[in-house]
């Protein structure tokens, strides 16, 4: 409702995050506006946080030893912070091409934070360490890997393996050490669901992909075309229902049984 407001919303990538009675959201920028919490109800601005640049990847809320924070993947690296202060609990950097991070970061075993990108940049296992009530996070990672860029393709965690597209080729690594269990199966830069002991591939031609979760090896048990053309837009799966779309058309599958309701 005033000029501050209105330049906040302009140029942000990512999508919101709907948290208790706040919208979050990623604008980027200096003057501690890297992030922004605005009322449900009214549009107020709550708080305004960080300096960094603005990233792709959407806010996301991760318990960390019982204290809920948001994690925003910016485009000069990965923040946490408080979701009603929006005081930055720490940072670490983690440039890459054009300042462009998309993929969410991912919540180990609720100790480390896993992160990647394309362009060359991999992924990296962080360690959060917390003492005397200050949250920190470790700016050495357990582990770096070059097998696992996600461009802008979400990975899902299963266990202690992590399941991603390594620039279009279904990868699977192991979080405790970052090596590389298997790489087959090229879907382009599509998206994935963890659904069950599944993975629900959204590939970028428009196809859908079933593929065992399996750090053994990655065995395809059915595949469809959903819509077509180019398909670079998440996939959500609701009651049996799913749902797909891209630039040009969208389209809902019920994948229940036949007994279902």
């Amino acid at each position: 409702k005033d000029a501050r407001t209105d330049n906040m919303m302009w140029g942000m990538a990512a999508s919101p995050l709907a948290y208790e009675h706040k919208v979050i959201v990623t604008p980027g920028g200096p003057d501690g506006r890297h992030v922004a919490a605005y009322d449900c109800q009214t549009g107020e601005i709550i708080w305004f946080g960080g300096n960094h640049r603005a990233g792709y990847s959407a806010p996301r809320v991760e318990v960390v030893d019982g204290i809920p924070q948001i994690l925003v993947f910016g485009g000069d690296g990965l923040s946490g912070f408080d979701p009603d202060t929006g005081q930055e609990l720490w940072f670490v950097e983690w440039p890459t091409n054009e300042q462009i991070n998309v993929a969410q970061p991912i919540l180990y075993r609720g100790e480390a934070i896993l992160i990647g990108s394309g362009y060359g940049r991999g992924s990296a296992l962080f360690e959060i360490v917390r003492s005397d009530g200050t949250w920190k996070l470790n700016p050495q990672p357990r582990w770096k890997s070059l097998h696992l860029k996600l461009k802008f393709n979400g990975a899902v965690l299963k266990g202690d393996f992590v399941y991603g597209l390594d620039e279009g080729i279904l990868t699977c690594l192991d979080m405790r050490t970052g090596k590389r269990q298997w790489k087959r199966g090229r879907y382009g830069y599509g998206q994935l669901l963890l659904v069950g002991d599944l993975l629900l591939v959204q590939a970028e031609n428009g196809e859908v992909v079933l593929v065992e979760a399996s750090p053994k090896r990655p065995r395809e048990l059915a595949r469809f075309q959903a819509i077509e053309g180019k398909t670079w837009n998440h996939p959500v799966l609701c009651r049996g229902r799913l749902l797909v779309r891209n630039a040009d058309e969208a389209a809902c599958y019920d994948l229940r049984s036949p007994q279902a309701d």
